[in-house]
């Protein structure tokens, strides 16, 4: 029997689990307690639930009772392989327990997200007489962490410090990570400071603490200070402060500091990293730090390097994969971005729930990017839907079909892809609504124009009592321009300052524009006039508005004021102030605008810029000026240019420029009919009907003649005006039937 216990422990300590109980339950008679411990200690140590329950089995079959160490380590090793409900049977039937048992059941319900029942062990335990150890503490500590209960995690704070655990730096430490997940990020810098031992996991919670938290530059500050320290970083480490670089991509400005330089020093800090990274090898140890690499170089822009990564990679997970294809979509690379979900499924990577929003995003800018080349109403945007509705089977075999945030994804990916009755039907099947459900539904009907359609939605949200976000106030207030709806727009005001988004520049700036769209000045002029700093996009805001129902004059005032006001006008102000100027016929006030915007503010012309100003010059007949200004273009005059001078010249009858302006349209796009109707009418108006005849023959032979019903009725009269001019035969034939 000796013998066979000898070869027992020594199977054990070898961690030659089956093998050891084959030969454990051929005994005859019931082993020592050294040999269960040793058994034990195995199954603890490679976290064997099968063989602890075995073991467990056999204890009970040769023991009638257990009690001592025997039974406080047959908890331990419960708690050890996860198994909490076990550990607590067992320590439920041993005759008493010890600080031991009762800490390895607290741990084992902290750390298998039943922390609340962690916590009500504590005060079981004081009732039984037993305080708490260290060890206890720890994982007490952690359990108030996962509930963010930050006043009992003072308490047990406090009880450290009384009973001198807190000197402990594994207690130290779990209370900096306990602080940080609380959100009391001074008390955790508190317990840092105070650590008589710090060690790389102290440092690391403190490091973890500031990027939960969002203060990723108080993060690579605190790990240049370990450096200086002398502390060796470890896989941890390196995760972290990536992780720091990562989120301080993110943010618009940081002091001053705006998001292209961040984005540029968290790169350079981020390569630093890189390199030490390769120097100790961990790139191969832990995929953490290779995922959040390609994570960083995508957020920073640098997609080229973010594929360099990728595929340095030695192994991928799906957050390889997601950070890639997130990277895609946020550059507008929808076709990679398919592809790269293609071949992610080729390599049997099982997608996420993030894939699959990833790759609906992608399909959605795929379907807006076809969108242009599809007439309005025609027809659905094919092939993005077809891919689209692939992925939806898809998610839907993976056990997705009930998921809220796919389900608002695939919304989106339907209305962008023009198929309006799908998305309806998805919305109305979904089995869970939130609200960012309702706003992808609202945004197809905005998008769209329909601004009843998504005011109708609006009733039916208030009476589910749908919570409203600072985005459906901007898709209702978008509706509200779309419809005139001055009441209702002034309704939503009121819950933009309720809700506290009265601060945020998209709601303001879109309930300026609802307000000038609404010819509300009254109305417009209070939001400015409540505003801290009203800035040029505020004023812009107000101004649009108003010239987007036509009502040019007030719009001009608006720019007016912001000028008398101060206010440093962008580019775009110009853009609008001209279109005002030139739809109001206010000539000599456009000319001075345009003339104001390099002496007085130094901003260069677009080509925008001067299609107005040449469009406005054009209609009042000052054509010479027109030519020098043209002339003295930086850039390349566009199609409108030309068109609008064409136009210019009909009204003024001025036939040798419109030859000019002509010969530039048809080179820049020879298949656009307008240069082609206006110059022909311009013969016709000159009586120089053969060259007008001419022209129309240069546009079949330019393939340039209208073929949808549309054009083709915009343009019946002119062309019944000409049709006995028009020479018979084939040519006729091939004309009406293109």
């Amino acid at each position: 029997m000796r013998s066979d216990e000898l070869r027992l422990q020594s199977l054990a300590n070898e961690a030659q689990l089956d093998e050891a109980l084959t030969l454990l339950f051929r005994f005859a008679t019931s082993p020592s307690d050294a040999c269960y411990l040793s058994l034990l200690k195995a199954c603890s140590r490679i976290k064997s639930l099968k063989h602890a329950k075995q073991l467990h089995q056999h204890i009970g079959d040769h023991r009638s009772h257990l009690s001592g160490l025997l039974g406080d380590y047959l908890v331990v090793t419960f708690a050890n392989c996860g198994a909490a409900e076990d550990a607590f049977a067992v320590a439920s039937a041993l005759p008493f327990r010890t600080v031991y048992s009762w800490s390895a059941m607290v741990a084992a319900f902290a750390d298998s997200e039943k922390a609340q029942e962690a916590l009500g062990f504590l005060s079981q335990m004081r009732n039984e007489g037993i305080e708490p150890n260290h060890y206890t503490y720890v994982a007490l500590v952690k359990a108030c962490g996962s509930l963010s209960d930050l006043d009992m995690g003072k308490k047990l704070h406090a009880d450290t410090c009384r009973n001198g655990y807190v000197l402990d730096h594994f207690v130290g430490n779990t209370l900096v990570s306990m602080y940080a997940k609380c959100g009391a990020v001074l008390e955790a810098e508190n317990v840092f400071e105070a650590l008589a031992q710090k060690d790389v996991v102290s440092w690391n919670a403190m490091l973890s603490a500031y990027v939960e938290q969002g203060e990723g530059d108080k993060a690579l500050r605190l790990y240049q200070q370990m450096h200086a320290d002398g502390i060796e970083p470890d896989e941890l480490t390196f995760g972290v402060a990536l992780q720091a670089c990562t989120n301080l991509t993110e943010e618009e400005e940081n002091m001053g500091v705006k998001e292209e330089e961040i984005k540029a020093i968290c790169l350079e800090i981020g390569q630093a990293l890189h390199a030490d990274v390769r120097k100790r090898d961990f790139l191969w140890a832990d995929i953490v730090i290779g995922n959040t690499l390609v994570s960083l170089y995508c957020k920073c822009g640098h997609i080229s390097q973010a594929e360099s990564m990728f595929v340095e990679l030695p192994k991928r997970d799906v957050i390889s994969w997601n950070a890639m294809l997130s990277a895609y979509v946020e550059h507008g690379q929808a076709d990679i971005a398919l592809r790269f979900y293609n071949k992610m499924q080729q390599e049997g990577v099982s997608p996420d729930q993030l894939t699959f929003v990833f790759a609906l995003q992608a399909c959605g800018i795929f379907a807006e990017g076809k969108a242009a080349t599809i007439p309005k109403g025609l027809r659905k945007n094919r092939v993005p839907l077809t891919i689209g509705q692939a992925i939806h089977t898809d998610a839907c075999r993976r056990g997705f079909a009930s998921d809220v945030i796919i389900g608002n994804a695939l919304l989106t990916m339907y209305g962008k892809c023009g198929t309006f009755k799908e998305t309806e039907d998805l919305f109305s099947l979904l089995s869970e609504r939130d609200t960012v459900s309702w706003n992808a539904l609202l945004s197809v009907y905005v998008e769209q124009g329909w601004g009843e359609r998504a005011l109708r939605l609006y009733r039916h949200m208030q009476g589910q009592q749908v919570i409203l976000d600072d985005l459906t106030l901007v898709y209702l207030l978008q509706a509200c321009t779309e419809t005139g709806n001055l009441a209702l727009s002034m309704q939503l005001h009121f819950d933009i300052v309720a809700l506290g988004y009265d601060k945020l520049p998209t709601v303001v700036t879109t309930l300026l524009h609802s307000y000038g769209n609404c010819a509300s000045i009254p109305n417009g002029k209070a939001i400015l006039d409540n505003l801290q700093e009203p800035d040029v996009v505020s004023w812009n805001a107000l101004a649009d508005g108003y010239a987007g129902k036509g009502n040019w004059l007030p719009s001009l005032h608006i720019h007016e004021e912001a000028r008398l006001s101060g206010i440093q006008p962008a580019a775009v102000s110009f853009t609008s102030a001209l279109l005002a100027c030139c739809h109001c016929g206010r000539v000599q006030e456009g000319v001075e605008y345009y003339k104001s915007m390099g002496i007085d503010f130094e901003i260069s012309p677009n080509v925008k810029h001067f299609g107005i100003i040449v469009d406005l010059m054009g209609r009042a007949g000052a054509l010479k000026q027109v030519e020098e200004i043209l002339s003295r273009m930086p850039m390349q005059a566009d199609l409108t240019i030309w068109l609008s001078l064409l136009g210019a010249c009909r009204t003024h009858s001025n036939v040798d420029l419109a030859r000019r302006a002509f010969t530039q349209a048809v080179s820049l796009q020879p298949k656009h009919p307008t240069a082609y109707v206006l110059m022909a009418n311009i013969y016709d108006d000159a009586g120089l009907e053969d060259q007008a005849i001419d022209v129309q023959m240069f546009r079949y032979r330019q393939g340039a003649w209208k073929r949808s019903c549309e054009n083709w009725n915009e343009n019946q009269q002119d062309f019944d005006l000409r049709y006995e001019k028009l020479p018979k035969g084939p040519l006729l034939y091939h004309i009406l039937h293109q």
